[in-house]
Order: structure tokens, then C-alpha cells, then sequence
């Protein structure tokens, strides 16, 4: 697959994308697009861990916008770990925006870099059991699985 990339401004899908490459290699499972418990999730990974999968949620944005905070604070609940995934040109606008336990990864070049590592929630536990109850094909809905 090859992705035209507009110099000038990138679109959500182009870095979910190139992110999601990236994410492959580290031996994660990794959805994109998904809506799970009416959540709507730009990228979902599962770490393999010794007691339970670990859950990573990411957000990814390409504009400043207000509703970041609400989507976050949503998406808090069940991830074990909670990204958003921004351009580099986004860097003075997301750091005055998100603190607390959300990391921040920035997206530059063609190569991404964690910012501020996100804090461990615990919260994954919730996917993981809605992926058992209803099987991970209907945890994925209308995504793309990698």
C-alpha cells in the first residue's frame, strides 16, 4: 500500500496508519478503528504480559480541538495505558492540554516519539473481558485487525 503524503497537512487515517506500522513490529495485536462499549478508538494494542494482556489506547489528532479532553477522559476507563498521537506542529498546544497519567506521543518526519510516557491505569481489565464475553470479532466491528 502506498500512502501520498500532503506535506502541508496529514489526515487522522495517514498517522493512524503509519502508526499502527510501527506498532506491528513491536509484537503487539493491533486495531484500528474500532468501537468498543460505544467507544470509539483510533488505535487499540495488546502487549502480551505475564498476568493479563496489557491494553494501549491512542488517540490520534491532527487539529487542536476542545473534545480532545472528553474523548480522553472516556477512553481512560479502559485502557491500561492512554496515548494521544499528535503532529509534531501540535507540541505547545497538547502540552498546555493533556497532563495527568495520559502520555503523549508525537508524530514527526516519518517516525514517532514518546513525549511523556503514560502512567499505568489498570483499567484494561474491561476489554479484556468484553473480548472473552463477545470474541475479539465482535470487539473489532467495522476495523481493520493487524
Amino acid at each position: 500500500m502506498v500512502l501520498k503524503l500532503n506535506k502541508f497537512r496529514l489526515n487522522e487515517e495517514v498517522i493512524a496508519r503509519l502508526f499502527i506500522d510501527k506498532l506491528c513490529g513491536l509484537g503487539y495485536k493491533i486495531y484500528g478503528n474500532i468501537r468498543l462499549d460505544g467507544i470509539e478508538i483510533d488505535v487499540l494494542a495488546v502487549e502480551p504480559a505475564i498476568d493479563r494482556p496489557l491494553i494501549h489506547v491512542y488517540e490520534i489528532k491532527t487539529r487542536p480541538k476542545i473534545m480532545l479532553i472528553d474523548q480522553l477522559s472516556k477512553r481512560i476507563h479502559i485502557a491500561d495505558y492512554l496515548y494521544v498521537v499528535v503532529p509534531v506542529t501540535l507540541y505547545p498546544w497538547i502540552v498546555k492540554k493533556v497532563g495527568g497519567p495520559i502520555g503523549v506521543v508525537m508524530y514527526t518526519g516519518n517516525d514517532f516519539h514518546i513525549i511523556k510516557k503514560a502512567d499505568f491505569l489498570g483499567n484494561g481489565v474491561h476489554v479484556i473481558e468484553l473480548m472473552k464475553k463477545y470474541g475479539e470479532c465482535n470487539v473489532e466491528c467495522n476495523n481493520m485487525v493487524y
